[in-house]
């Protein structure tokens, strides 16, 4: 890297960010509370996949730590068993600082194109940071591998735009076996009729599987899949997911759509999308598909069950907004966006006391402000289309 390359770096905020995670182990330490919880399910399962044991309906560590993630998330984690927990953890945590540094700047480089000057940039990303603070917290404190996947999906369409199909493909294969559903992501690269890049993913895809077989064999690696289809089938039948569209219609309607209403949910929205795409606004360049992505990302935590530390997908689309923001006069959009983030945002007991945070959980304000940007930024991408 040049050293003029060097000072393009936004390094305000890189140093704060670094500040950040390096704060948070000290606290986590001397609180007695550095556990990463969510990585010793990673850690534990990949080293039970080693040693032959049953991998799936089984806890690792916590009582709820069950895991329940894909096959091929055991070989992602593998080489971490070769260390011990405790060392792993400051590995992982180095890993999730420079994958959240990278998408944040990936973010910026998307959105600003150097529209901004160098201290107006330093403070849309430490904006941005602060918007996804609470939830990168949480993540922290699990261990959890939600950043990585987000930088993934922002380094896909980085690779994509400079014309590194094979790259690209693997990426998105990569996440979508990391995260099957990851695989909305996918739907505006077919929009796009990016037909060879799909026809990568596809050989992607049996290529990886294909590893897992020669490294597992094949009865044991059917035998996986299917201790992972009923653990996902359990955990879509679990009480959480508050911020989901369908616990939101439950919550405000008294309308409870189930496991399988959720999923034709996912299927119609999927469907409608391809439609719009493919006969009403086709898609024609890389800036709209990289909206598209970010519109997708965010509406996941909305769509599955899972935690709030998830919320940190819609990070993109609210750099986004923010940008369009910083860009023009003061108006009341300003206010609406700072009422939104904050209620995105604040889902912390530190900030909202036990009672609120718990009413804030109970009427999932944290889905409905999620929901409310995601409908915003659908509109301000139509608004650039009329105006384009």
């Amino acid at each position: 890297m040049s050293d003029k390359s060097l000072k393009k770096l936004p390094w305000i905020f890189i140093g704060l960010c670094s500040l950040f995670f390096v704060l948070h182990i000290f606290v986590e330490i001397n609180n007695e509370r550095f556990w990463l919880n969510d990585l010793l399910v990673y850690y534990s399962a990949s080293d039970a996949y080693y040693h032959g044991e049953q991998v799936y309906g089984l806890p690792f560590g916590l009582s709820s730590g069950f895991f329940k993630y894909s096959p091929f998330t055991l070989l992602v984690f593998y080489p971490y068993r070769f260390f011990s927990f405790e060392t792993v953890k400051f590995i992982h945590l180095a890993f999730t600082l420079l994958a959240t540094l990278t998408a944040f700047i990936i973010i910026a480089k998307q959105q600003i194109k150097g529209t901004f000057s160098f201290r107006k940039t330093n403070l849309f990303l430490i904006l941005l940071f602060l918007i996804g603070a609470v939830h990168l917290t949480r993540e922290l404190h699990l261990g959890n591998v939600n950043m990585l996947m987000l930088f993934a999906s922002l380094l896909a369409l980085v690779l994509f735009r400079r014309e590194k199909q094979i790259l690209t493909a693997l990426i998105l294969c990569f996440i979508f076996f990391m995260k099957p559903y990851f695989g909305i992501i996918i739907l505006p690269f077919v929009a796009y009729r990016q037909w060879k890049l799909l026809a990568y993913v596809a050989l992607s895809a049996i290529v990886f599987l294909m590893v897992q077989v020669l490294i597992g064999g094949w009865n044991d690696t059917i035998l996986l899949y299917q201790g992972w289809l009923e653990a996902m089938q359990g955990h879509n039948n679990h009480d959480g997911g508050m911020q989901t569209i369908g616990s939101i219609l439950n919550t405000y309607l008294n309308v409870d759509i189930g496991t399988k209403g959720s999923f034709l949910l996912i299927v119609a929205i999927a469907t409608g999308y391809m439609l719009v795409r493919w006969f009403k606004y086709p898609l024609k360049d890389t800036d709209t598909l990289n909206v598209d992505v970010y519109l997708l990302l965010a509406i996941i935590p909305n769509l599955v069950i899972t935690d709030s530390e998830h919320f940190l997908y819609a990070l993109p689309l609210i750099g986004f907004l923010l940008k369009r923001l910083m860009s023009k006069a003061f108006s009341w959009k300003v206010v609406l966006f700072i009422l939104l983030v904050f209620t995105y945002g604040a889902n912390s007991t530190d900030l909202l006391g036990k009672e609120l945070a718990q009413t804030y959980n109970q009427y999932a304000f944290l889905g409905l402000a999620n929901l409310a940007l995601v409908i915003w930024g659908f509109v301000s991408r139509y608004e650039m289309k009329k105006a384009s």
